[in-house]
């Protein structure tokens, strides 16, 4: 059974069922089938967890208790007066990389000069480790510290280093009309900190959640990274696009974390400097 809440399986299980037809008959072999088939769902209904789900009075991962805050300074400002949009971009690119985790590619961007960095949790996956690359070519290794499914964010900490990072704000600094860049690694490791620039077309919910749309463009790869309004401030993290299938075409509007609400669902908190 999956929920479409915790975006996690929460009952998963066998059964089994008989039936004894008694004497010949026509359609015998059909009548035995579904007389076994409900023998094997009353076995599975006996079960107390999937009959606790069903009924909606058991626990699940959503009931757990929140963790503990985690303390980080990031910023919240640019880091210098008004600049050219050209540079501010320029500059953003330093401190977004390309994800390289145990099932596949993406992006993130990291948050403070430590090496905190968010991402999408269906980035890391499984993983415990991941390994990052800069637009410079550094590279360097991180554990995945937290993860929250159903909002499908991340943080990573990296090895111990200083590191070039982004400032961040909140959604509400950008509204539809507005300018906004996207940073990130679409289709192949090659494409590493592509810049694209659109504007943020609205805002809505997917399963409940807040998201932030945009027409600026983002592929596959493009996820966890950082969407800029024009002062370089990081208002929201790369989650989907919408495609035309089959052929996977993009049709100009995506969806973006918000990205109050991914530091939020992490659980973090401003620490002083």
């Amino acid at each position: 059974m999956y929920s479409r809440l915790t975006k996690t399986v929460e009952w998963k299980g066998t059964t089994e069922g008989s039936s004894v037809v008694d004497k010949a008959q026509e359609g015998a072999g059909a009548e035995a089938i579904s007389r076994a088939f409900v023998s094997a769902s009353r076995n599975m209904l006996a079960e107390p967890r999937l009959r606790d789900l069903l009924a909606g009075t058991a626990s699940s991962r959503a009931d757990a208790a929140p963790p503990p805050p985690i303390l980080i300074a990031y910023d919240t400002q640019p880091f210098a007066a008004r600049r050219k949009v050209e540079s501010v971009v320029s500059d953003a690119r330093m401190g977004v990389v390309t994800v390289f985790a145990t099932d596949g590619m993406g992006s993130g961007f990291v948050i403070s000069s430590d090496g905190y960095l968010l991402t999408d949790q269906h980035v890391v996956g499984d993983s415990r480790y991941v390994r990052v690359k800069f637009v410079t070519g550094r590279e360097a290794n991180g554990e995945v510290v937290r993860s929250d499914r159903r909002r499908d964010v991340a943080l990573v900490k990296l090895e111990s280093d200083v590191y070039p990072h982004l400032p961040l704000g909140q959604s509400s600094r950008v509204e539809p009309g507005a300018d906004v860049f996207a940073i990130g690694t679409p289709l192949a490791e090659n494409f590493g900190q592509t810049v694209t620039k659109g504007i943020v077309s609205g805002y809505g919910e997917e399963d409940g959640l807040r998201i932030l749309r945009s027409d600026v463009s983002v592929h596959k790869g493009n996820s966890g990274g950082p969407l800029l309004d024009g002062s370089g401030v990081v208002v929201g993290l790369s989650v989907s696009g919408y495609m035309l299938m089959p052929e996977g075409v993009g049709v100009g509007l995506n969806a973006f974390i918000p990205i109050e609400e991914a530091l939020s669902a992490l659980a973090i908190e401003r620490r002083a400097r």
